[in-house]
């Protein structure tokens, strides 16, 4: 699914749910425990933009992407 940037931040994240089920069984969860699960789109090493004839796609000039934790999107 692409997203924009501000579109994918509203996600949940698979990987954050296990930083704070980690966090959980050592007893140490934060405060902001749901921070952690959401999507955090082009800082996460996962984070691919999406390119066509290698410029990045745009909706309202906001680039496109997707995670990359699925695979590659064709």
């Amino acid at each position: 699914m692409m997203l924009t940037e501000d579109e994918a931040k509203k996600k949940d994240c698979p990987l954050g749910s296990l930083n704070v089920l980690a966090a959980k069984a050592s007893g140490e969860v934060p405060s902001d425990y749901l921070a952690w699960c959401k999507c955090t789109a082009s800082e996460c090493m996962m984070w691919h933009w999406h390119k066509l004839n290698d410029e990045r796609k745009t909706v309202a000039n906001s680039p496109l992407g997707y995670c990359g934790l699925a695979g590659r999107l064709k």
